[in-house]
């Protein structure tokens, strides 16, 4: 599955992108495999990573982030600041974190 998250982007050209995707997939003999390709707008892929509360905010955080970085100096620290505090946690968790997040059945 190849997830291909559209952030910023109008819904015309969402739209278009999609309508792309599903031509080049009809015309397609099976093996690009393009059925498993999906388009996903920033708030469909919200929805898909189950974000709620906390995790939704800090999602929305990123993407303000990304958006905007380059013309803010302000921005760019508050970046910088998220990168170490990310850093830190990662740091912290130990080799079995994803049992803690995804149990394995």
């Amino acid at each position: 599955m190849l997830l291909i998250v559209l952030l910023g982007q109008t819904e015309k050209h969402i739209k278009n992108f999609r309508e792309s995707l599903q031509k080049a997939t009809e015309d397609d003999d099976g093996s690009l495999h393009l059925e498993n390709v999906k388009i996903l707008t920033s708030k469909e892929y919200n929805e898909f990573l189950g974000f709620d509360g906390h995790h939704a905010k800090t999602f929305e955080l990123y993407q303000k982030l990304a958006f905007n970085i380059f013309s803010s100096k302000r921005l760019l620290y508050d970046a910088a600041l998220q990168s170490n505090l990310v850093a830190k946690e990662l740091a912290a968790l130990n080799k079995d974190w994803i049992n803690t997040y995804l149990r394995q059945r």
